[in-house]
């Protein structure tokens, strides 16, 4: 945050930050449906895992990304649609703040449901007991690719970059998820 916060009054203003900060509080609401979907499906996942159940484990992640991809996509269409209801709880209701706003949170929104895959897959490798590479997934979707993506994009395309680069962050981070998960499995379909 505090990163985020230096760039971002760095290339735009307080109006950026404060909009910014609006797009946290909703982070923390996506984090519920994120979060709670993978801790649900952890602990079936890894009794599966030591009982030896592969089709057990097969059958739970594929019903977690599914629930993933429901719930975040659901989110997200809320958060694109109810954008300016959105913004006026922060009391953002004109002008150039209100524009921001409704950019910001619409850009945001595309970037649920990507965060949701890399952390159901986060939760699959850590029911699984590859911590390593459970961590790697929550380090680099969390801190390292969007710091990386807000530096490279700002640096590329001035303010514009601030509101996507959680949203590239996010597929980067899917991408390799998707590749380790892959790499794990030996090219196992699910």
């Amino acid at each position: 945050t505090n990163v985020f916060n230096n760039v971002i009054i760095r290339v735009g203003n307080e109006n950026y930050v404060a909009v910014y900060a609006v797009i946290t509080q909703l982070s923390m609401t996506s984090m519920a449906i994120y979060d709670g979907i993978g801790q649900s499906a952890q602990p079936i996942l890894a009794a599966a895992s030591g009982a030896g159940l592969n089709d057990r484990i097969r059958s739970v992640f594929r019903q977690g990304l599914l629930l993933e991809l429901i719930g975040t996509t659901a989110l997200a269409l809320l958060y694109i649609a109810l954008a300016g209801p959105i913004a006026a709880l922060f009391s953002i209701r004109e002008g150039e703040l209100l524009s921001l706003a409704l950019t910001g949170i619409r850009i945001y929104a595309l970037s649920i449901p990507l965060t949701g895959l890399n952390i159901i897959i986060m939760y699959y490798f850590q029911a699984q007991e590859k911590t390593g590479r459970g961590l790697a997934i929550s380090l680099l979707s969390g801190s390292v690719l969007p710091i990386a993506a807000l530096l490279t994009l700002t640096a590329l395309f001035g303010v514009q970059g601030i509101w996507f680069s959680w949203l590239a962050a996010q597929a980067l981070a899917l991408m390799i998820s998707i590749t380790l998960f892959h790499i794990e499995q030996g090219g196992l379909k699910t």
